[in-house]
């Protein structure tokens, strides 16, 4: 993987850092001014001045003497200035700026080692924290210091140092019917309203305080998104998280700190980009995550031998570039599972296959109607047909991959994968229909005979003149739509090209597009955000002009 993002990773549900073993340690003359900004310095109370003496007026009351006097009003002043100091402090820590990320990096490791943790700092420290790292020079991530051997544990975080999605009981039920992330959201905001006093107040100052993710991006961002499908699906992210933080400040605002919309959001974003799955296979990945058998602890093993000096990888599953964006807030180039859908149902196929292919009498002719139930006629037949066709390879391995949800979300959809491939389903379905009789438009002639006419012909010779310009090919010869497999081949290039004119795609009559695909130098010259929704629409694009440049002999 390569993700283009600053910020290190974290266990699942955890205020312990995953890739965060640095070793860069502040001065002793910074961590000492920063111990001060804190507010974690024990509070004095200088000795008050002698009073005079106090006479009693009462002539039956009982003499005090000055000494009890004394003591009494220096007790009361010392509890009194000591809760109002512990009042200030608190407001000081919650109103004050963050400390410097990598100084609360460094004093999150330390609690970290502190606390049972194993793997954070040398001498345990099996890794460090680099930003070169890539062929670009220009990726943070985790390099090891020295070699690690096969099923050698790397870091060791004991559950005490996790932040858990169900510290309240019962839940509220705004977060109880919500998903784990919104109610790890939830813990994350009540630990960092605490400031000081949590546990994992160094860790929640070491956090960026802007994230990109699915839930942080605005109507802005959403229009530089050029693929519909994509678009949509981060669209849809917003809202209902929206809702959710209205229900709680209404319900329970306690639960999450009574925090604004932007801290909500932060706190989601934080923890959908920060999160692993504890359920990895092994043999998949360099390094993998294994709880302790007594169930106290976590352990990041090595899932092969590991050289000093090379980076450090783990899982994120087997995603394409809509789920890594949505939840990671990254996309990588050459997404070995990148995917676009090219209809979301099977039936949304069959109509755009109907609508794409009409039946005309002859070019430019109007549109003659096959029978009323042809499309049901059709539907049947591609049901019974994808009944024996097997999932795609790349949907199954999808499917099979503990860490992704892919087949809960994205299984209906019929996509287009890596090197122009498409979902088996998609040729299967359009291969049936084209086999169809009433959709090859039999119609019944004046003199009352039965045919098969060919007029779906001067459909099929439009559109692949159209692909044939598009691909700078030769129409005639190389697409060979007369045959079922060469007709199915021209409609997934067709809906290709639809799919194409959002992104910006346009072709000539002579030629292919003039789209080139951006170097790293070039992006870096862009904001970051604007960085990575580039790179998720241009992955896009080469995926749907790959199949667009294959062709059928």
């Amino acid at each position: 993987m390569e993700p283009v993002n600053d910020d290190t990773s974290v266990v699942q549900s955890s205020g312990a850092s995953l890739t965060s073993a640095t070793q860069r340690r502040p001065s002793k003359a910074s961590e000492k001014e920063q111990a001060k900004e804190t507010g974690n310095e024990v509070a004095t109370v200088a000795p008050l001045p002698p009073h005079p003496a106090v006479q009693n007026s009462r002539p039956d009351a009982p003499v005090v003497s000055t000494k009890a006097i004394i003591a009494s009003i220096v007790l009361t002043i010392v509890i009194a200035v000591n809760m109002n100091y512990g009042w200030y402090q608190d407001r000081l820590a919650l109103d004050r700026p963050p400390l410097d990320k990598d100084y609360a990096l460094y004093k999150m490791l330390q609690w970290m080692e502190a606390g049972g943790t194993r793997g954070a700092l040398p001498p345990s420290a099996k890794m460090e924290v680099l930003d070169d790292l890539g062929a670009c020079k220009c990726i943070r991530g985790v390099a090891a210091t020295h070699d690690i051997q096969i099923m050698e544990t790397i870091l060791e975080i004991p559950f005490d140092q996790v932040i858990f999605d169900s510290q309240v009981e019962p839940l509220p039920k705004c977060t109880a019917d919500a998903q784990w992330d919104v109610r790890l959201a939830a813990a994350l905001l009540r630990e960092k309203n605490k400031g000081p006093k949590s546990p994992f107040f160094y860790y929640i100052q070491a956090l960026p305080d802007e994230i990109l993710a699915a839930v942080t991006l605005d109507e802005e961002d959403l229009e530089k998104v050029k693929y519909e499908t994509g678009r949509a699906k981060l669209a849809a992210q917003r809202p209902w998280m929206e809702t959710l933080w209205v229900r709680c400040l209404a319900e329970a605002p306690e639960l999450i700190a009574h925090a604004n919309w932007h801290e909500f959001r932060w706190a989601i974003a934080v923890v959908q980009s920060r999160s692993f799955s504890l359920v990895q296979k092994r043999a998949e990945n360099q390094a993998y995550w294994e709880t302790s058998p007594d169930g106290r602890s976590v352990f990041l093993k090595a899932a092969r031998s590991i050289s000093a000096g090379e980076e450090l990888c783990d899982s994120y599953g087997k995603k394409g570039n809509d789920e890594l964006l949505i939840s990671y807030g990254f996309i990588t180039r050459d997404n070995a599972y990148e995917y676009v859908a090219l209809f979301d149902t099977v039936e949304a196929a069959i109509d755009w296959l109907f609508e794409a292919f009409p039946c005309r009498s002859g070019p430019g002719a109007e549109v003659v109607s096959r029978p009323p139930d042809c499309r049901e006629e059709v539907l049947e037949t591609v049901r019974k047909r994808l009944e024996d066709v097997p999932v795609s390879p790349i949907i199954q391995a999808m499917k099979d991959d503990p860490a992704t949800d892919y087949y809960v979300h994205d299984i209906p959809r019929m996509s287009l994968f890596v090197n122009g491939t498409e979902d088996t389903r998609l040729t299967a379905a359009f291969e049936a229909a084209f086999s169809q009789a009433c959709f090859l438009c039999a119609r019944d002639t004046p003199s009352g005979t039965s045919e098969v006419a060919q007029s779906i012909q001067s459909a099929v010779d439009e559109a692949k003149e159209l692909v044939a310009r598009a691909s700078g090919i030769d129409a005639s010869s190389r697409l060979a739509s007369h045959t079922v497999n060469g007709r199915t081949d021209l409609a997934v290039k067709l809906r290709v090209l639809e799919l194409l004119k959002p992104l910006g795609i346009s072709f000539g009559d002579e030629a292919t597009s003039t789209w080139r695909r951006p170097t790293r130098r070039e992006l870096a010259g862009l904001p970051w955000k604007e960085q990575v929704l580039k790179e998720y629409n241009d992955s896009k694009i080469k995926l749907l002009l790959a199949r667009l440049d294959s062709v059928s002999l």
